[in-house]
């Protein structure tokens, strides 16, 4: 039986794991296991993580949670991000001013690279919007100058994308002057049920919207779940009728009254219920009782107690859980 226990590995080996690799693979067949988590288990799951490290030629350093020269060029990035964001804030809206900052990041050039990001990327500098805007060789006048700035940005306007795969919505040319009308079940459906509900009479008609009459009341639908009802000349249109919308009506579970048996007579009067000021009974909950014997201490058969060859009656109360 092979294990991860048979398969543990001595201490003398733990300076050469991979020659007990190669006798643990010679002697127990691992080469016939093609699973990677199972030849893991097996083999690599013995080690202990000082010898696994050892055999891998990696050599672990700790260092704290937040070290920079662990985290290395993020931390430097975020560091100039949080020094940049701090120079151009004057109050706390930083999301409007983090787009800014990061175009002048990648921008700007670096020392070590002598480029910057953006070039690296795309393989030229970018043309921040500064370098849309002349130098100003004379004073800015609103007047003048707004409408030829405005003509330059409309220049730059990109072609409005088209759109493809888009069904065409169709509607029928007789919809308009339909009477009646089916409407689209637009609703999950077993599969053999029809995916139109109706014919229902029409009751207005819009460039839209029909209004039309379903379930007892009338219902603004839009056309593209309509269609014309088309019946034949000789049968009169029958208006279908919609299904009960909502919950069920609840009933609420009745007790049944419990008929003494003509032999024995009732000792006791019922209990007399609660009652509000304004005279009406206090029930509690039919779910919220229980059933309690009264006269207990003998055996309970139907709705007699039966004790010492004498019939008592056995009465029921109801109290709260």
């Amino acid at each position: 039986m092979m294990n991860a226990v048979s398969l543990k590995l001595p201490e003398f080996w733990e300076q050469h794991a991979a020659v007990w690799f190669a006798q643990a693979e010679a002697q127990f067949a691992l080469r016939d296991i093609s699973a990677d988590t199972t030849k893991y288990y097996y083999v690599v799951a013995a080690l202990n993580g000082s010898t696994a490290m050892r055999a891998l030629g990696v050599r672990l350093h700790h260092t704290t949670a937040f070290h920079p020269q662990a985290n290395g060029l993020c931390e430097r990035f975020h560091r100039s991000m949080k020094a940049a964001l701090r120079a151009s804030l004057k109050d706390d809206s930083w999301t409007d001013r983090l787009p800014w900052v990061l175009l002048g990041l990648r921008t700007a050039p670096k020392e070590d690279l002598q480029s910057s990001s953006a070039e690296l990327v795309f393989g030229q500098a970018l043309r921040v919007p500064g370098d849309f805007i002349p130098e100003p060789t004379t004073p800015w006048v609103v007047s003048s100058q707004h409408p030829a700035l405005l003509n330059k940005a409309n220049a730059f306007k990109p072609v409005p994308t088209s759109q493809h795969g888009l069904p065409r919505a169709w509607i029928p040319t007789d919809l308009s002057t339909a009477q009646y009308v089916f409407i689209r079940h637009n609703a999950h459906r077993s599969p053999l049920k029809p995916p139109y509900d109706g014919p229902f009479r029409v009751m207005e008609t819009g460039d839209k919207t029909f209004i039309v009459y379903v379930g007892g009341k009338p219902e603004r639908i839009t056309v593209d779940r309509l269609k014309p009802a088309h019946q034949a000349l000789d049968q009169p249109v029958v208006p279908a009728t919609a299904p009960r919308r909502g919950r069920p009506p609840s009933i609420r579970p009745t007790r049944a009254a419990q008929v003494p048996s003509p032999d024995v007579a009732p000792q006791t009067a019922a209990a007399t219920l609660p009652r509000t000021r304004a005279g009406r009974e206090i029930k509690a909950p039919v779910k919220l009782m229980l059933p309690v014997f009264v006269n207990s201490g003998g055996a309970c058969v139907g709705d007699t107690y039966i004790r010492n060859s004498h019939t008592w009656v056995c009465e029921f109360t109801w109290v709260l859980r």
